[in-house]
């Protein structure tokens, strides 16, 4: 088993139509909810606090997180300025999940390059990045 890396962009906040979103990028969502939307969830009943868009690349076994993010800014670079909008006028915030799943000997190299620096900060977007050890 090697080391794997996930990596979500989520567009989220109180209360917006996802299929706006879609119809406006022309990207279909990995997941999409509804605020107030009731899920079960690790064996209990929750109820969404927010609206969510997300989109997922699938896992990458790989030891480059810049393959990763390429893939990611290459589907979206083109759509920034219609999100920004978006993010705009529904008062919503993106964010990018990051996960690092690392077994074995070798460590994925984590290098944020300046054009992901750039397509996150022209979305005012944030960074979440869980390391696992597995």
């Amino acid at each position: 088993m090697g080391n794997n890396i996930r990596l979500e962009l989520a567009i989220f906040g109180d209360s917006f139509d996802p299929n706006e979103l879609t119809s406006l990028i022309t990207i279909k969502p990995t997941t999409t909810y509804l605020k107030e939307e009731v899920v079960k969830e690790y064996n209990k009943t929750i109820q969404r606090k927010e609206t969510s868009w997300s989109y997922s690349i699938q896992p990458l076994e790989t030891l480059y997180f810049e393959e990763y993010t390429n893939k990611l800014i290459d589907k979206f670079e083109s759509k920034v300025a219609s999100i920004k909008g978006f993010l705009s006028k529904n008062n919503l915030k993106m964010k990018l999940f990051v996960v690092l799943e690392i077994s074995g000997d070798q460590t994925p190299a984590f290098y944020l390059n300046n054009r992901f620096l750039k397509f996150v900060n022209n979305l005012e977007g944030e960074i979440d990045v869980d390391i696992y050890a597995i």
